[in-house]
C-alpha cells in the first residue's frame, strides 16, 4: 500500500485506495434521517408498538433482536399479527 503509483510523483496507493470501513456521507445522512423519521413515528403508535419497534431497530440504547426474539417476549407465536 506504500508503493508509489507513479515514479515521478509521491503518490501512494493507500492515498487513493477508499477505505471500506468508513461510511460514505450519504449513507450515513441517509441513517441519521431514518432514525429521525422512526421517531417521529411513535408518535403515532401505542406504547407497545414503540417497544416493539425499539427492540428491532435498537433505537435509545435498547438491544437489537430478532422478530422470533420479540415474538417470545410478548409471547406471540409466528403466525399471530
Amino acid at each position: 500500500m506504500q508503493q508509489l503509483i507513479w515514479s515521478d510523483q509521491d503518490t501512494t496507493f493507500q492515498e487513493v485506495t477508499a477505505d471500506s470501513g468508513i461510511e460514505t456521507p450519504a449513507m450515513s445522512m441517509g441513517k441519521q434521517m431514518m432514525r429521525n423519521h422512526v421517531r417521529n413515528l411513535h408518535n403515532v403508535v401505542s406504547p407497545k408498538e414503540r417497544r416493539i419497534i425499539k427492540l428491532r431497530f435498537g433505537i435509545d440504547g435498547v438491544i437489537q433482536r430478532s422478530l422470533s426474539e420479540i415474538g417470545e417476549i410478548y409471547g406471540l407465536s409466528k403466525e399471530r399479527k
